[in-house]
């Protein structure tokens, strides 16, 4: 294996390597800057030189790089780019930059004592949607464990590492294959070589397992001993070693972690269900904690919680909460100014998103979180310099380039509205937004057709936005198909009854 410190200084398209992260059993990862873009960092991945032997895994990994790409989902990791390194004959992926380190961190930081439930839960259910999407596209991780989830500013998670995923086109296992993987969270069957969707469900369920106890399920000093407490003894009851966990939340996860595939979930959604239906950390049980016990991160995923059920006021009350526990709780202070927009409470989630920055200055989505406000208010200039901001210290905000755009469109400003759009749906090819603010913008230049292009994109990224079809019958009028604009108008009005 090579001296991995040789790549410091080197150049991967146009990142140069600065520092080094960590190494695995793949590769290496690298901190790296862009070489225009000074506030731009990228992680790469340059893997190690025996996963090529031959022109076919070189064009086998060049394939499944590409494919890799086009996963797009809020809580995986983006790959930018790739290639194989003309100097050394090494694969490399360019990924996004995550800043707050991995599970792993956070765990090692508890000292073998288990997160809070809520925290635990919110965790789970991040990873096991980004899971379901994954298998969903027919990708199978083959490699889960706490230092392969991530968290990015807003402490969200980001899946990453599926460079020795593989493509499975159905829910069985198909056959035998090169025996890769963790040891303490490798389904019983991956120690065969078998893996199907399920083996990723099993490692789910060994990672819940040391989230709600603060250890892993099985421990020994080698592989062997590892490999036959998998295949045939049972973890020791979630209970026995955290006895505020519900007995429905111990009874999911060991059926996750089932012997046999066929016993365990059917999906990884229906995993993440079964834990959701148990009761909360503050339910009245004495089993689990109440209201007064619960912590800040309870009482963040509390407001995020309420906030989807469009409960602000509530939420608004959780957050506070949270910041009467930490009041220099960055997060919360954001996440009250969401409450407060939401309330239509202007000029008090500006305060809050404020006290956010002034605890945390570089929290660039606090930033762009004030413009959105200042787009309310129509104070458009103001909105422009927080959103350049915010795009000064994440260039990668996608939220921020939509907002510059609809500040710019207020200006009446269409091109320079139109390229903040198009840098959104660059940097995020599943932003629908941005590809429906295309369309609008494009109307203004009387570029029917390409508008009609862009809503539609935005429709198959979205098919249940009202707005979208009513841009799609708008753009259609335009163009004479008077029949077909009416049937938009209609699809329009029957989503937003």
């Amino acid at each position: 294996m090579q001296d991995s410190s040789i790549f410091i200084g080197k150049h991967f398209g146009r990142y140069q390597v600065t520092a080094k992260i960590a190494c695995g059993y793949s590769g290496c990862v690298y901190l790296a800057q862009h070489d225009m873009l000074s506030r731009r960092f990228a992680a790469i991945k340059v893997m190690h030189s025996s996963h090529l032997h031959s022109p076919q895994e070189r064009d086998r990994f060049l394939h499944e790089a590409e494919f890799l790409v086009i996963l797009t989902h809020p809580h995986i990791l983006r790959i930018y780019d790739f290639g194989i390194d003309e100097d050394e004959g090494l694969p490399y992926l360019v990924m996004e930059y995550a800043r707050n380190g991995s599970l792993r961190d956070l765990l090692d930081k508890q000292n073998q004592q288990p997160l809070p439930i809520s925290q635990s839960l919110m965790i789970i259910e991040q990873v096991g949607e980004a899971l379901q999407y994954a298998h969903e596209m027919g990708i199978v991780h083959r490699d889960l464990k706490p230092e392969n989830i991530l968290f990015n500013e807003q402490s969200e998670v980001l899946l990453t590492d599926f460079s020795i995923a593989i493509v499975q086109n159905t829910t069985s296992i198909e056959k035998a294959i090169d025996i890769m993987g963790t040891p303490p969270y490798m389904a019983p069957e991956q120690f065969d070589g078998r893996v199907s969707r399920r083996s990723d469900q099993y490692s789910l369920g060994c990672i819940s397992y040391e989230l709600f106890t603060g250890r892993k399920p099985f421990q020994a000093h080698n592989t062997g001993v590892l490999m036959h407490k998998h295949k045939y003894e049972n973890p020791l009851p979630l209970t026995q070693l955290n006895p505020l966990i519900p007995i429905s939340i111990e009874q999911a996860v060991l059926k996750a972690m089932a012997k046999r595939r066929i016993n365990r979930y059917m999906n990884v959604s229906q995993y993440i269900k079964a834990l959701r239906s148990s009761p909360l950390p503050h339910a009245s049980d004495t089993t689990v904690p109440n209201l007064s016990q619960m912590d800040k991160w309870q009482w963040l995923n509390e407001g995020i919680q309420l906030r989807k059920l469009q409960r602000y006021q509530a939420a608004l009350e959780a957050d506070e909460q949270a910041l009467f526990l930490d009041y220099n709780f960055t997060m919360a202070y954001n996440n009250k100014g969401n409450s407060l927009y939401y309330l239509k409470r202007y000029d008090e989630a500006i305060e809050a998103y404020e006290q956010a920055i002034a605890v945390e200055p570089h929290f660039a989505m606090s930033y762009s979180n004030k413009a959105h406000v200042l787009l309310e208010l129509k104070r458009y200039q103001e909105a422009l310099s927080e959103f350049d901001h915010a795009i000064h210290l994440d260039p990668s905000l996608t939220t921020a380039y939509y907002g510059k755009s609809c500040a710019f469109f207020k200006l009446s400003l269409y091109r320079e509205a139109l390229s903040a759009c198009e840098q959104a749906s660059r940097l995020d090819p599943q932003f629908a937004l941005a590809f429906h603010g295309m369309g609008i913008i494009l109307i203004q230049f009387g570029r029917y057709p390409e508008a009609l292009e862009a809503v539609e994109t935005a429709i198959q990224i979205d098919a249940y936005q009202p707005a979208f079809h009513y841009a799609r019958g708008n753009i259609l009028q335009r163009l004479g198909r008077t029949v077909e604009a009416q049937q938009a108008y209609q699809k329009g009005n029957q989503l937003a009854e």
